[in-house]
């Protein structure tokens, strides 16, 4: 049942159908009129493309276990599908190690911290060139393990909540929880840049490069807050103002880390993204 302006890629025995829905972001009014706001036709095609020209789905698996955010609860796992990922949960408490056919591990919000088998596995995936992206909210829990991880790579999840005082990077002027963080050039943030698109990281935690970094390991800051932003320490103090106790910012809230390859021969290693927040990645 195709509709008119229905795309088909076809390979050999492989296909794949985009409807032409598909091609637009559309925001509606709140009289029911929809409004296209962008084009997203370039992703799909090149979604698309590599489908049908490889006939692989990369597979994304979602950890669980930790009272942790899915796809689906967030409601953009058909959106994630669409761009032709195939999506599986994984409770690393029931299968000892990370499946030989996962391409991103996928952590959202998690409640709890890792297990040390939870930990060893995740750490064993990534060193066999293995691809992650960590999502963290605030919460009242500590990660030892989650950090111990991460700090083999260079970061942690740092302390306290973020806070800013820079009206052009607030979405709500007399909250500085409500922070619209500025995204740095990086081949990740470029699309969105050029878009002009806004992300809104409310109730962030601070994602902190650490003072000895491994020779071999690279990390590029992908979403900052301005000079005129602050972590808040002692998070039992609400004022709304600065106080000696923060740390200054820039704060770091998304990073890129990946391995640094000593020449063009080799693998490319692993690559993760860190982040001090998971709601904004929801629609």
């Amino acid at each position: 049942n195709l509709n008119n302006g229905t795309l088909i890629f076809e390979s050999g025995d492989i296909f794949k159908v985009i409807p032409s829905v598909d091609l637009y972001d559309v925001s509606y009014s709140q009289q029911g009129e929809a409004q296209v706001m962008g084009f997203k036709g370039e992703q799909r095609f090149t979604s698309a493309l590599l489908y049908v020209t490889s006939g692989v789905t990369p597979k994304i698996y979602v950890l669980q276990g930790h009272r942790e955010y899915t796809l689906l609860k967030l409601g953009i796992q058909s959106t994630v599908e669409k761009e032709n990922y195939a999506v599986e949960e994984l409770d690393l408490i029931k299968t000892p190690d990370v499946p030989e056919d996962a391409d991103i591990v996928l952590i959202l919000s998690p409640e709890f911290d890792l297990t040390q088998r939870e930990a060893d596995a995740l750490a064993t995936y990534l060193e066999n060139d293995g691809s992650a992206m960590f999502f963290f909210d605030y919460a009242a829990e500590t990660y030892p393990l989650f950090n111990e991880l991460l700090g083999s790579y260079g970061v942690n999840i740092g302390e306290g909540i973020v806070m800013e005082r820079d009206r052009n990077h607030l979405y709500s002027p007399d909250n500085p929880l409500w922070i619209a963080p500025e995204l740095l050039p990086h081949e990740i943030n470029d699309p969105l840049i050029s878009s002009s698109l806004t992300v809104l990281m409310p109730n962030s935690i601070p994602v902190k490069t650490l003072d000895i970094v491994k020779r071999n390991v690279i990390i590029e800051p992908l979403v900052q807050t301005s000079d005129n932003s602050w972590a808040r320490i002692d998070i039992e103090n609400t004022s709304m103002l600065k106080l000696d106790s923060d740390i200054d910012g820039p704060v770091d809230v998304v990073v890129a880390i990946s391995k640094q390859k000593s020449d063009m021969r080799e693998p490319e290693g692993y690559r993760m993204i860190v982040a001090g927040n998971a709601g904004f990645v929801g629609p």
